[in-house]
């Protein structure tokens, strides 16, 4: 049976990109077609207007492919583990310490990593973090997309901005409502409530956290760390 060209499905139906799927190490554009259906999405249960094109480009075009869930990966995931050894030198001695870092794909493109000891826990890790991943309101797969959006940090205004690794994230106040020396002053309140009858110990600690919040709102972002460490964060402000 000869299915339409890509090109030929666009003159005669209304042709809506969907998602990408990862196919021999190329990302192909799956496409819902209204009206144009194929018989084997009909038959298995599956939507029958859902095509893909494998055309290598415009000009050696070829025939567009039934697409199915139930057969093939809509996402290819990926995990690279690798473990290492590091020197800590301080007060005239030197440590070596172990360590690992686990790095995790998604139709080929790194999304999220994460340190652990060894191999052990990087797989005991893994599978609930692709979870969280795919049920996070933020787009992992696609976070060029969330870099500017509005959310509640600490109840307080502010905008997702890329961070310095995969998976990271740095906040910015969103100065729309408040000062920033209001805003500041509201999140140190919020984040670093005041203790009282700290014992010498957790007073030093105190006093360190101090400081190095001094230094974020001087630098005016917060490098926030892990986008999954997110208790703080309410995704969905307007």
């Amino acid at each position: 049976m000869r299915y339409l060209k890509l090109s030929e499905a666009k003159e005669k139906y209304q042709c809506r990109p969907i998602f990408e799927v990862l196919i021999r190490e190329r990302l192909r554009q799956v496409w819902s077609i209204d009206g144009y259906e194929h018989e084997l999405g009909k038959a298995n249960g599956e939507i029958p207007t859902w095509w893909v094109d494998l055309s290598e480009d415009e000009f050696n075009e070829s025939e567009l492919t039934p697409w199915m869930d139930r057969v093939a990966n809509r996402i290819c995931w990926g995990v690279d583990f690798k473990q290492f050894n590091s020197t800590k030198h301080k007060w005239d001695e030197t440590d070596i310490r172990g360590g690992g870092i686990c790095k995790i794909s998604a139709n080929g493109t790194e999304v999220f990593s994460f340190r652990c000891r060894d191999l052990a826990e990087a797989m005991s890790s893994v599978v609930n973090r692709i979870s969280e991943i795919c049920e996070h309101p933020f787009n992992f797969l696609n976070p060029e997309e969330e870099w500017g959006r509005k959310i509640w940090y600490y109840g307080l205004p502010a905008i997702v901005e890329e961070g310095y690794e995969k998976g990271e994230m740095r906040i910015a106040p969103d100065l729309s409502y408040l000062s920033s020396e209001k805003w500041w002053k509201l999140l140190e309140i919020r984040k670093n409530p005041i203790e009282h009858d700290l014992t010498d110990e957790e007073m030093q600690d105190y006093e360190i956290k101090k400081d190095h919040f001094e230094e974020t709102k001087h630098y005016g972002k917060i490098n926030h760390g892990s986008i999954l460490y997110d208790g703080m964060i309410d995704w969905f402000r307007k």
